[in-house]
């Protein structure tokens, strides 16, 4: 918690009427001495808890962290794995599939060709029929 510079003016000031001007610096001496202490002991605390509790911690992690390693090299090979199965694969250059494939692909177009031949034939035919018939009528 930090006190700012307006919160210690207050402080300074309320001090200075409640103790009176001849008493305020015994006060802020014994103040100084008090937080001077206060600051050893807290010092004192964060090394033994660091001593006891954090170093101890960090010598438990180590072998952890060691054993979850490849466990975590597992995961992003799978990760990457699943993301490359929506991804297009390059194109390899073999001769020979290459030549069967083109000949594949220009019979299915041929393909495709005569039946929308023969489609527009049949749906020629049908407008031809349906004019006769409206004809004789």
């Amino acid at each position: 918690m930090r006190v700012s510079t307006s919160e210690l003016l207050v402080i300074f000031v309320v001090a200075l009427l409640v103790l009176g001007p001849e008493k305020m610096p015994k006060y802020a001496k014994k103040a100084g001495k008090l937080l001077s202490s206060v600051k050893v002991y807290a010092d004192k605390l964060t090394e033994d808890i660091n001593e006891s509790i954090v170093e101890p911690l960090e010598e438990v992690q180590k072998p952890l962290k060691e054993a979850v390693e490849p466990l975590t090299t597992i995961t992003k090979d799978i990760k990457k794995s699943v993301d490359d199965i929506g991804k297009p694969k390059k194109k390899e250059s073999i001769p020979a599939e290459s030549e069967d494939s083109e000949e594949k692909q220009e019979k299915a177009v041929e393909t495709v060709e005569i039946h929308e031949t023969e489609e527009t034939q049949e749906s020629i035919d049908w407008q031809e029929t349906k004019t006769e018939i409206k004809q004789e009528s």
